[in-house]
C-alpha cells in the first residue's frame, strides 16, 4: 500500500537544500522552482519541482492532491524558475490514458518518490492508469501571451529585480552568487571529496564564461560557494560529478543553502 504524503521536517529541510540550488539551476536539468498564487490567501508559495520534459513538458503531482495541486488548478497557471529565469506556463490536467506513461516514466527517475504510488517503475501502463487519479500531471504550455494573476507580484522573481515574465529562451545577464551550508559533522568528509570530483571534472571539460570556487571554513563543517556565470548557460547543470554531489546534500546538512546573489566590487588576482 502507498504511503501517505505529510510534509514533514525531513521534507522540509530537502526542499530548502534544493531551492536556491534549483533557482540557480544547479538542482539538475530537469528541476524548477514551481510558484503558484494560493486560492484563497492570494499569497505566493513556491516548491522545488522535477519535469518531465520529453514528448512536451509535463509537471507531476507525486504526492497527490496536496496544496500547491488545489492552488495550481483554481489559476490555471503556475510560474517555473530555474537559473535566473522565469517563465509562466498555462496548465491541463490530462486524464489517466495520458497520465499513464508520464507517471512511468517519472517513477523511473525519480525514485524517492516510489514509496507514494501503488505501483513499480516496471508495472504495465494498464496498473499505472489505475493509479493515475492519485496522482495528477498537467501538460504545460506557454502563457507568456495570456493575462496573469502573477504579473505583476514582485514577490515571484528574485529579490531586487523587475518582476520577470519571459520564457526561458530569453538570455540571462550576468551574475555572481553566494552559496553558503554547514553539514554535519560526520559528512564534512565525504563532502570535500564530492566537491573535490567537481572541480576534477571541470577541468577536464573547461567552460567558458563560468568562474567557481568552494571553501571550507576554519570550524571543518561550513562550505561556501562562489559562482560567475557570464549568460544563460551553467556548466554544472549537466555535469555528473555535480549531480552526485547535490543528489545527498539535504542529508549532509544540518543547515540548508543559503543562496546570497553579490556584485563584485573590487578584484585582484581573484580565484572566483
Amino acid at each position: 500500500m502507498a504511503k501517505t504524503y505529510h510534509l514533514g521536517r525531513a521534507r522540509r529541510l530537502v526542499n530548502a537544500a534544493m531551492t536556491p540550488l534549483a533557482r540557480l539551476g544547479l538542482a539538475g536539468r530537469h528541476t524548477y522552482i514551481l510558484t503558484v498564487r494560493g486560492r484563497k490567501t492570494g499569497k505566493t508559495y513556491s516548491i522545488p519541482v522535477i519535469l518531465i520534459e520529453d514528448g512536451g513538458r509535463w509537471l507531476v503531482a507525486p504526492y497527490g492532491d496536496v496544496g500547491w495541486v488545489r492552488n495550481a488548478r483554481a489559476a490555471g497557471e503556475v510560474q517555473l524558475t530555474r537559473a535566473g529565469r522565469s517563465e509562466r506556463m498555462a496548465i491541463e490536467e490530462v486524464g489517466a490514458e495520458h497520465a499513464a506513461p508520464i507517471l512511468q516514466r517519472y517513477l523511473k527517475r525519480v525514485p524517492v518518490v516510489r514509496p507514494f504510488f501503488d505501483v513499480s517503475p516496471n508495472s504495465p501502463l494498464a496498473e499505472f492508469e489505475t493509479d493515475a487519479p492519485h496522482h495528477p500531471v498537467f501538460r504545460l504550455t506557454d502563457a507568456s501571451d495570456a493575462q496573469s494573476t502573477l504579473r505583476d507580484d514582485p514577490r515571484c522573481d528574485r529579490p531586487g529585480k523587475q518582476p520577470n515574465t519571459s520564457t526561458a529562451r530569453s538570455v540571462s545577464m550576468s551574475r555572481d552568487v553566494i552559496i553558503r551550508y554547514r553539514t554535519r559533522p560526520e559528512a564534512a568528509e565525504e563532502n570535500s571529496r564530492l566537491v573535490e570530483a567537481v572541480f576534477a571534472s571541470l577541468a577536464e571539460i573547461r567552460p567558458n564564461g563560468f568562474a567557481y570556487a568552494t571553501y571550507r571554513l576554519a570550524d571543518g563543517v561550513s562550505f561556501v560557494h562562489v559562482a560567475h556565470f557570464d549568460g544563460a548557460e551553467n556548466p554544472l547543470a549537466t555535469l555528473p560529478a555535480f549531480a552526485e554531489f547535490q543528489r545527498d546534500l539535504a542529508r549532509r546538512c544540518a543547515e540548508p543553502p543559503t543562496l546570497t546573489e553579490a556584485t563584485i566590487v573590487g578584484s585582484y588576482r581573484s580565484t572566483a
